[in-house]
């Protein structure tokens, strides 16, 4: 009870008092007696009794009628009407409760922050109706000192407070109070918690921190709400799509729409029965319909912008800020290149109408069934024969008829209908002239060879032949970085004529253009459609070389001012990079347009470059000395600049002036990793003579490092090459060459790997140039080309031109010869399993080895043997990850996954079989335990890496033990499982029996433990008349229930032994009694009739 209501209540009668009573507003309390003691004062019970006692004076009828939750006083008038006014209350208080929980709920949802209105809750005490005026109401704010509404009660000049000081708004205490009341005016979703009955003060930096944290909070709350009204459903059906669908049923151009066939990451697939044509000039409406509905939410259409950015038919229209944009632009794609396939006669669906992101086309199925995907099906081996034939064909026709690319054709995008294959999915198909137009080829070409080949189709082409087949090229992965080295001819500035020839090139190319002066550069793009010539400092001229387009010249000058065009590359059919004196520009041409944009530029003084076109590396050359060299790599249209790093001069300058010339530095691509290549003239060790080549290995992430050191010996002039891995240093002096493999184990020092040449210098065979002369002149004999000459010109990687000859030659490793100059087989093999054209040379050393006169130990053997079949158990592991990985679906998900190849350094035990074991056995040339010795060497290697030994190795140790009649050896091979079982090793101890009797049993035995081999146990026995063993065995395998009567009886007769076939009969007819409950045979099961006399 609250101490001022009842003292206003019960006011005492004035009498004399202390002074502090006299000045007491409220009067003098009444004077209560002391209790005697201190634990009566104390006590529970005389705390009830006193509060009784004030109760009682203040409210004394209230409280002597009230002893329940209900008034029960003497007052029978009242008393109903008061019960059932509070039954009233509580029942609406009841009512009111239950409606704000349901608000609660409402407003809630699945929010994680709640919203609670418990403050809202009635709540009447019983004494509400007599409770005091003057009572302090708990719920009035008007008197709360932090409210945020209350008025300002300080003076706008201040007012003085504590210490006389003057007291502002500005003051702390104030601000952080009024910032304390202000906090319930945020958001109800912004819990701030009750400090209404606290002391708080606020700062303005934490308050304005809370305050944007509040609105930000409001902001992302109103976005989610607003996501969750507009996105998509999950079945891609949102309200707009929803309305869509509505107009094409009530406009009668769809009957109904039966239901959802496909779902997808970018779109949902529905089925519809057609209507009737709306409009004049409408298209006929087909039976059944495909409704396909991109998802209007879809984050991923994000990601694949590069198929429409690049596409010149949208790219006014793209913005990759914009999804719903995108998206109905795929789908408007997607439409049009339907129709480009539909005027070339590729089976696909048929375009109907296309509303927004809705997209109309035929149903490809019957009755509401749609066709299978290629993957789902299962076709003959014909059939197979006939898709893969209908797809190489519908590929070249989408590729020069339609001049598109699927981008992304796999069997999960063709369907099987009507006998053949039907293309579905081209919303992301792009023009062969677009960017990334090849390499999608590629990849379409790739799915397609893996897929068909896994079903058995052995006429599928690889994927570089089905590239070349459907683009017309002619590129393979050995001669991919040959197919950019073309050699032009121009004459006359080009207007007489100009002539592109290159190494794999049968048809050169011919064409004319106008002389606009001295041609400095020129060069074609991938695929030869766009032709960059360079005449000036200041700009490249541009022309194109795509079917159905004018070849008109478009020029493009370097941004940068006063500076100077050092040359470009090409980084890709459409890419092109300006490499000027003060930096580098990234270009894309817009051949449709005969235009160029700039993507990325780099300021940096650039005093050479260099060009590696297998990695997409520029090389520029910085700084004055020119030994500060700047990596930048391009891939599509990103370009990214790599660590730079600094080349170690032989010694320290003299002069200010370039020390480190183009001349010195190549770039080329060793064991798949680029190396820059720096030819040292000098060594900078002070015991080491002669030039040397430092290899500097230059990753894509992490700083470049100095890797190898291949020491020369020698100094002169000299020029690199890389082929097939290894780097090949001519030397003009002496006319030959030198070969390096740093792969090959060489001398660490600690930080680098020092390689001495592997074979002693050779000289490069000598090549003839025919004589061409007139058909009526007798043909002159060839001259032979003079080799290491100073007008020689070296392109990496294996490129020779011989500029006063006018010859291109791509320079190449001859392997026979390298067996004679390596005496150590051990490191020969290592240097041959690397190579590309190995498998024929790597058997021929084999076969050498194992006869005379180079017939080498047993230890050189086995360690041939192991390097061999460590090279084939590494591709066997690559071979079983892929399969793993192509089952478990992970080859859609990861596009870098491939079939592992198998190069030539695989030699399976076949091979080893047809060209060495076989043929050395069959010689006879060497001693039988020789030749036992060896076989069981390549068993144990082949046993040591864990790779099954394939029977016919096995059936060869046999025969060869008993062509020597070493059957005790034989013996102990097959007891002591030397030899692994099998059924055919066993079939060929059967044949031995004549010769050794016990290979009967062994065979025997060796059929009992495969486990596999009952039926040809039977037959054995049945063959050697033991019929009685035949039957127990097979009973004792359980399985003379169902074994065939007639075979054991036609055995039984054989023997001429009547008691033996009784036997026999019996059986089968006890058996017959206990599983049919008739002893007789049945004729049409058993295939026999007997009669039986005694």
């Amino acid at each position: 009870m609250d101490p001022v209501g009842v003292a206003a209540t019960a006011a005492p009668e004035a009498h004399p008092g202390p002074a502090w009573q006299s000045k007491c507003p409220w009067g003098i309390p009444k004077t209560t007696a002391i209790s005697c003691s201190l634990a009566d004062v104390m006590s529970e019970q005389l705390a009830k009794e006193l509060q009784l006692e004030e109760e009682n004076a203040a409210f004394p009828e209230v409280v002597t009628a009230a002893e329940g939750p209900f008034i029960t006083g003497e007052n029978t008038d009242t008393s109903s009407d008061l019960m059932l006014a509070q039954m009233l209350q509580m029942e609406f208080d009841r009512e009111y409760d239950a409606q704000l929980r349901r608000e609660e709920k409402k407003f809630n949802g699945d929010s994680k922050v709640s919203i609670s209105f418990e403050n809202y809750r009635k709540v009447h005490p019983f004494e509400d109706s007599d409770s005091s005026e003057d009572e302090v109401d708990w719920q009035d704010t008007r008197h709360d000192p932090y409210r945020a509404d209350k008025p300002t009660t300080t003076p706008k000049k201040g007012f003085i407070g504590k210490g006389k000081d003057i007291t502002t708004k500005h003051d702390e205490v104030v601000c952080g109070r009024k910032n304390t009341a202000r906090m319930e005016n945020f958001a109800p979703e912004f819990q701030v918690g009750d400090g209404i009955g606290m002391d708080l003060k606020l700062s303005n930096q934490v308050f304005n921190a809370l305050k944007q944290h509040a609105y930000s909070e409001e902001r992302r709350s109103a976005r989610v709400h607003e996501k969750k009204e507009h996105s998509t459903a999950e079945k891609a059906v949102d309200p707009k799509t929803r309305l869509l669908l509505y107009k094409m049923v009530n406009s009668g151009m769809l009957e109904t729409i039966t239901g959802c066939i496909s779902t997808g990451k970018e779109s949902v697939v529905f089925h519809a029965y057609g209507g009737k044509s709306v409009g004049e000039d409408a298209k006929a409406i087909p039976p059944e319909c495909a409704i396909k509905v991109f998802k209007t939410t879809l984050n991923e259409f994000k990601n694949r912008d590069k198929y429409i950015k690049d596409d010149y038919r949208f790219k006014d229209r793209f913005s990759k800020l914009n999804p719903r944009k995108i998206i109905r632009m795929w789908a408007e794609k997607e439409m049009h290149n339907l129709t480009r396939m539909q005027n070339a006669g590729i089976p696909c669906p048929q375009v109907v109408i296309l509303k927004k992101h809705i997209l109309v086309m035929s149903f490809i199925g019957c009755d509401q069934v749609p066709a299978p995907k290629l993957k789902e099906v299962k076709l003959s081996s014909e059939d197979m024969k006939e898709a893969y034939y209908q797809i190489l064909n519908m590929m070249q026709q989408l590729y020069k008829e339609c001049n598109l690319v699927h981008a992304d054709l796999s069997e999960y995008n063709m369907l099987w209908h009507d006998g053949k294959v039907w293309l579905i999915d081209v919303s992301q198909s792009v023009e062969p002239t677009h960017p990334h137009g090849l390499d999608f080829l590629f990849r379409d070409c790739r799915n397609v060879s893996q897929f068909f080949q896994k079903g058995g189709v052995s006429e599928a082409l690889n994927e570089w032949e089905l590239f070349n087949a459907v683009s017309g090229l002619n590129i393979t992965a050995d001669n991919e970085a040959d197919f950019l080295a073309e050699v032009f001819a121009v004459r006359s500035g080009g207007a007489t004529g100009v002539v592109v020839k290159g190494l794999e090139d049968k048809n050169p190319i011919s064409f004319r253009m106008e002389d606009k002066g001295e041609v400095k550069c020129i060069k074609f793009s991938l695929g030869n459609k766009i032709l960059a010539v360079q005449r000036t400092s200041k700009s490249v001229d541009f022309l194109n070389f795509i079917p159905d387009s004018p070849q008109l010249e478009y020029t493009q000058e370097c941004k940068t001012k006063n500076a100077n065009i050092l040359g470009f590359c090409w980084t890709s059919s459409t890419e092109i990079v300006f490499i000027t004196d003060q930096g580098i520009e990234f270009y894309q041409v817009l051949p449709e347009k005969r235009s160029l944009k700039l993507l990325k530029s780099q300021n940096i003084n650039v005093n050479w470059y260099m060009y590696c076109p297998e990695s997409s590396v520029i090389l520029l050359s910085t700084t004055v000395l020119g030994n500060v060299l700047q990596p930048f790599y391009f891939k599509g249209v990103t370009m990214s600049k790599l660590s730079k790093f600094e080349i170690e001069l032989p010694a320290a300058p003299k002069s200010s002036k370039l020390s480190l010339c183009e001349r010195d530095i190549a770039m080329a691509t060793i064991y798949g990793q680029l190396y820059v290549l720096y030819l040292r003239h000098h060594s900078r060790t002070s015991n080491s003579t002669g030039a040397e080549v430092v290899l500097y290995h230059l990753p894509r992430e992490g700083s470049c490092k100095k890797m190898h050191i291949l020491k020369l010996s020698r100094t002169g002039k000299f020029a690199l090459n890389v082929v097939d891995n290894l780097v090949v240093v001519h030397h003009q002096d002496t006319e030959t060459s030198v070969v390096f493999d740093i792969k090959l184990k060489g001398d660490f020092d600690g930080s680098v790997t020092l390689h001495q040449f592997v074979l002693p210098p050779r000289s490069i065979q000598p090549y003839q140039i025919p004589v061409a002369g007139p058909a009526s002149v007798t043909s002159q004999s060839p001259v032979p080309c003079k080799l290491y000459s100073s007008s020689w010109i070296v392109f990496q990687p294996d490129i020779i031109i011989s500029a006063s000859e006018g010859y291109l030659w791509n320079l190449q490793v001859k392997l026979e010869p390298v067996v004679n100059l390596l005496p150590d087989k051990g490191k020969l093999m290592d240097f041959l399993l690397q190579r590309k054209e190995c498998k024929m040379v790597i058997l021929s050393v084999c076969s050498q080895m194992l006869s005379e006169p180079e017939r080498g130990s047993l230890t050189v053997i086995a360690t041939v043997f192991d390097k061999l079949n460590h090279e084939y158990k590494k591709y066997l592991e690559a071979e079983q990850n892929y399969t793993l990985a192509v089952e478990a679906g992970q080859s859609r998900s990861n596009p870098l996954l491939k079939r592992p190849v198998r190069t030539q350094a695989v030699i399976d035990q076949s091979d080893m079989y047809t060209h060495v074991l076989s043929v050395f056995t069959e010689k006879k040339e060497a001693p039988h335990k020789f030749t036992i010795a060896v076989l069981m060497e390549y068993i144990r290697s082949l046993n040591q890496v864990q790779i099954a030994v394939q029977h016919y190795l096995y059936e060869l140790v046999i025969k060869t033990l008993v062509q020597h009649n070493l059957f005790y050896m034989l013996h102990q091979f097959l007891q002591y499982h030397v030899l692994s079982d099998s059924k055919p090793l066993a079939c060929l101890l059967l044949s031995l029996e004549s010769i050794y009797p016990p290979a009967h049993q062994l065979s025997l035995d060796m059929l009992k433990r495969l486990s596999t081999a009952n039926d040809e146990i039977v037959e054995v026995l049945l063959s050697k008349h033991q019929v009685l063993a035949a039957l127990r065995f097979i009973r004792g395998i359980g399985g003379h229930d169902s074994i065939s009567a007639r075979k054991f009886l036609d055995a039984a007769k054989q023997t001429e032994d009547n008691m033996l076939f009784y036997t026999i009969f019996r059986f089968f007819e006890q058996r017959n009694q206990r599983l049919r409950g008739n002893p007789s045979f049945t004729p049409g099961k058993e295939g026999l009739k007997v009669k039986v006399t005694f």
